[in-house]
């Protein structure tokens, strides 16, 4: 569980240094590079924006796992009851993470996602 941790973060952090030096100025300025940084910035911002965007989900779901895991360690172990809820909690929250990432991504895509949510009733 660490490793796959310790692996996200360090894709996330990956990502934010190609980020970084996309925007940079003496990337956008130089007259060399002018005319592909123009055509494909937008695209490269979209996909690391979606990328980051997944990764912090992933991130997310296996902090919010973990810490309650830790957390209820000892009623799960004690109560019957609550070894069958738990999973069930934990799935709710997990999925609950990715429908809010899947409309961020939808909004980066630059998709209008307030129909979406009205439709939704929410």
């Amino acid at each position: 569980m660490r490793f796959k941790i310790a692996t996200a973060l360090l894709f996330l952090i990956i990502i934010g240094i190609a980020y970084t030096a996309l925007t940079l100025p003496f990337i956008t300025d130089t007259a060399v590079y002018k005319e592909f940084i123009n055509g494909y910035a937008p695209l490269i911002y979209k996909g690391l924006s979606i990328l980051m965007l997944l990764v912090s989900a992933y991130i997310a779901s296996l902090f919010v796992s973990l810490v309650l895991t830790k957390a209820f360690a000892p009623v799960i172990r004690s109560n019957a009851l609550a070894k069958k809820i738990f999973p069930l909690i934990d799935g709710a929250i997990t999925i609950a993470i990715w429908i809010m990432t899947a409309l961020y991504v939808l909004s980066a895509l630059g998709i209008n996602i307030n129909a979406l949510i009205t439709g939704a009733g929410i």
